[in-house]
């Protein structure tokens, strides 16, 4: 659904969806405090009326990142290490399913095939730029809903627009549960995972697609802090194997 809020409005939401997601990315904002509107402010510096943060507070508790505290204010989550598992397990087949979705529309139409690839390659572009910024925690960030807005762009080309929601929820929640700094080598890792899936959608077979999807999704097992993990991922060949028995 289209965001129906004045351009004024609009702006001050996301500007306060803005920082206090970077606020929890990076655990500025320490999960052991109850945060108001008060806090914010005199500890971060961190400033809001209380209608866009409402308004932000709203989609990050929909994405499973905070909870509300009624008449206090708000807490951040800890995505235990069982709704990890459950938030990357849930992702695998439904990103099968619209990357395959894409890739057949893809092989039915190649006249309008460069249309849909650009709007991949200028997202996975813009992430190549942040990467070669020096690494703060804006930066980091910015690159991380990048990477969320390369998965929602397939869904919606796809013709799954309404798996959008859910995907980036399970994405955030992802992003959220791992390592608060993520390395410049999985940042590289990142743009060598989605230059193969638009390398596979563009010319490769159904195949070279699904494993292109499942090395991305693997390469988010492997960031992972290990303590209280099970380490013992399944590679993308297992996990290949897993869907196509669904």
């Amino acid at each position: 659904m289209a965001d129906e809020r004045p351009n004024g409005s609009r702006a001050k939401w996301q500007h306060a969806l803005t920082e206090l997601r970077t606020g929890i990315l990076t655990a500025k904002l320490s999960k052991d405090e109850i945060w108001s509107l008060k806090r914010l402010k005199e500890k971060h510096g961190i400033e809001f009326t209380r209608a866009p943060l409402r308004q932000a507070l709203e989609r990050l508790e929909a994405d499973g990142l905070v909870e509300n505290i009624p008449k206090s204010g708000f807490r951040i989550r800890t995505i235990s290490p069982i709704e990890l598992t459950a938030c990357l397990e849930a992702r695998v087949p439904l990103e099968c399913m619209t990357t395959l979705a894409l890739k057949t529309i893809i092989d039915t139409d190649r006249q309008n095939v460069s249309g849909r690839m650009a709007e991949l390659q200028n997202i996975n572009a813009r992430m190549e730029s942040l990467r070669k910024e020096p690494l703060t925690s804006q930066s980091l960030v910015k690159f991380l809903d990048a990477d969320v807005e390369f998965h929602a762009c397939i869904a919606r080309m796809s013709g799954f627009p309404g798996l959008v929601p859910l995907l980036s929820a399970l994405h955030n929640r992802i992003l959220h549960a791992i390592p608060h700094t993520i390395s410049q080598m999985r940042m590289d890792t990142i743009l060598d995972e989605h230059g193969q899936i638009i390398q596979a959608l563009n010319f490769g077979t159904q195949a070279a697609v699904k494993t292109a999807v499942l090395e991305n999704l693997n390469g988010f097992k492997k960031t992972w802090s290990p303590d209280g993990c099970d380490s013992d991922s399944k590679t993308p060949q297992e996990q290949q194997n897993a869907v196509a028995e669904e």
